[in-house]
């Protein structure tokens, strides 16, 4: 009777139910999305303990977004990736509350309470700086030498760096004369 009409569906038990049926196997939730939902559910129960306030699925409204996102950028050390992560967490939840008939709120599917796409604050290397790295005369480390030819093949043919612990010269193919890398992409 969690979520009977009186009990006012607590948000952060919704949570800890889902991620429950995600470990038992029951929802196709992947180890990784797991961690988010962990990391989402902690994130609540630290804005309720700070704020004095139950997270109610009726109760997420656009001053909750406001606030929330606030919380996540002040006190929850997240920075735009973060608060983008736990926001598409969040909208997530707030969708398999609709499908299961927990609740009736639609205030997540408003434009306004949106993701935080846009420009990261991470730092690339331009081409320039590339090329310097390519130039960088390592043959007196020779274990740098082979981490820099390591990461230089991983940026050039862009490979995750899962992808890249699974190469191996059994993946260099000859057609026709001509040398090719060969593999198998898996996100983990």
């Amino acid at each position: 009777n969690l979520f009977s009409k009186d009990a006012n569906g607590s948000l952060v038990e919704l949570m800890e139910t889902i991620i429950q049926e995600g470990l038992n196997g029951l929802l196709p939730i992947q180890k990784q999305t797991l961690k988010n939902y962990k990391a989402l559910a902690t994130r609540l129960k630290q804005y309720e303990a700070r704020t004095g306030l139950r997270l109610t699925l009726e109760g997420i409204d656009m001053d909750f977004y406001q606030k929330f996102t606030s919380f996540l950028s002040t006190h929850g050390n997240c920075r735009m990736p973060g608060i983008d992560s736990h926001i598409k967490v969040l909208k997530r939840v707030m969708n398999i509350g609709l499908e299961r008939k927990l609740h009736q709120n639609t205030t997540h599917q408003e434009k306004g309470f949106r993701r935080m796409r846009g420009k990261s604050d991470k730092i690339f290397l331009n081409e320039r700086e590339v090329a310097l790295l390519e130039r960088t005369d390592l043959s007196t480390q020779p274990h740098l030498k082979k981490e820099l030819d390591r990461w230089l093949v991983a940026y050039y043919f862009l490979l995750r760096f899962s992808d890249l612990q699974q190469i191996s010269s059994a993946n260099i193919i000859n057609v026709d004369g001509r040398n090719f890398l060969r593999y198998r992409s898996q996100k983990t």
